[in-house]
């Protein structure tokens, strides 16, 4: 006798704008509750920090959408996750899961994650260039206050939703997370 094959579900989270082509695909779209889009449609020229504002802003969607995330994975609990390397609210929501479960806080197993993403643009000396990196990150006093920042950031993250991360661009950059 063959075997039924089981109903697979694909969720895809995004802003209101992509929500037509994902539910195209056949995908069920959901929307964050929170998604800061004119921040986002700012140019670099228009920030003091480009790279740190990023960051800063991207912590900041992640702080608002966690715990949406979280109730969300507890409740459908998926087989299976699939992010980019840069979406850094998956990265974090994996973490949670797993401290949770190593905790006893959860007794829902961290699910299969794969991350994707286009290697090729952020192999060294490819892109960006060191003559990039010098125009988009300057290095004086300021960059460190803001990395001090950052730091701060990231910590009130932690503590607020029991991770450990200490190296938000680290974390965001590593592709094994």
């Amino acid at each position: 006798m063959a075997q039924k094959n089981p109903k697979i579900k694909i969720i895809f989270y995004g802003a209101q704008e992509n929500k037509d082509v994902i539910k195209n695909t056949g995908t069920e779209f959901r929307q964050y509750s929170y998604y800061p889009t004119e921040k986002l449609k700012q140019k670099p020229d228009q920030l003091d920090e480009p790279v740190f504002n990023l960051l800063y802003g991207m912590v900041d969607f992640c702080d608002h959408v966690m715990n949406e995330l979280l109730d969300d994975f507890e409740r459908e609990k998926p087989d299976l996750i699939i992010y980019d390397t840069f979406a850094l609210q998956a990265k974090y929501l994996l973490n949670i899961i797993k401290m949770r479960y190593e905790k006893k806080i959860s007794t829902t197993k961290p699910p299969l994650a794969i991350n994707f993403s286009t290697t090729f643009a952020q192999k060294e000396g490819i892109y960006p260039s060191q003559e990039m990196l010098k125009e988009i990150i300057k290095i004086d006093i300021w960059f460190f206050i803001n990395l001090i920042f950052l730091f701060f950031i990231q910590l009130k993250f932690n503590w607020k939703h029991g991770t450990r991360v200490f190296n938000t661009l680290k974390f965001l950059m590593d592709q094994s997370q």
